[in-house]
């Protein structure tokens, strides 16, 4: 959640702002008793107000009855460091939330007495595509399903590593040849890509 000038939102999420402050206003205590929210606030500190955006927001969820599953984090612009304090807030989250969904499945498996879901299976039927299935337009199929059939193989014009360090991950650079697949791309289209891997990487 970015700050901007003296603690004031982004013109992207003024609305969501007026929404939240309006609601806590009217003490809607329960709207968010079924989310649970973790915020990472950007900011700079050479402001009066540093991090207002990420503070205000992680108060307000949890006065709308929000459930914390990590501490607020927060970057500092000013030194440049955004990334590092980002990567260092992002270690000890991962471990909050894995803890925090592993100790609700429990509970919901004692209260229900029934055998938890495992949440890492899909509940769609994955079918080979064919010309038949293509061409079908009555075939009920999930939104991504529906995607990746009408998808379009695109060739990878280059790929190079952005990052000089890669002690805290890698940044690639993926240029696709979008042309000659006759697709054409506009700032803030929407964008899906199916990776298909190698045989031999299998």
């Amino acid at each position: 959640m970015a700050t901007h000038y003296e603690g004031d939102p982004c013109d992207n999420s003024k609305k969501f702002y007026k929404w939240i402050k309006a609601s806590v206003k009217n003490k809607e205590s329960g709207l968010l008793k079924n989310m649970d929210y973790a915020i990472f606030g950007l900011g700079d500190m050479s402001y009066e107000l540093f991090n207002e955006m990420g503070k205000y927001f992680d108060g307000a969820f949890e006065k709308l009855g929000g459930t914390r599953v990590h501490e607020l984090g927060a970057a500092n612009a000013e030194t440049f460091s955004t990334e590092e304090d980002f990567f260092k807030w992002k270690c000890a989250f991962w471990p909050a939330v894995i803890a925090h969904y592993s100790l609700t499945c429990t509970e919901v498996r004692a209260k229900t007495e029934t055998k938890a879901v495992d949440p890492c299976v899909m509940p769609y039927l994955v079918v080979p595509a064919t010309e038949d299935l293509e061409r079908a337009k009555d075939v009920a199929l999930p939104l991504m399903m529906k995607q990746y059939v009408a998808a379009k193989d695109v060739e990878i014009a280059s790929c190079r590593q952005l990052r000089q360090n890669l002690e805290q991950g890698s940044t690639l650079e993926v240029v696709f040849n979008t042309k000659a697949a006759g697709i054409s791309y506009k700032t803030a289209s929407n964008l899906a890509i199916f990776p298909e891997n190698s045989e031999a990487d299998a």
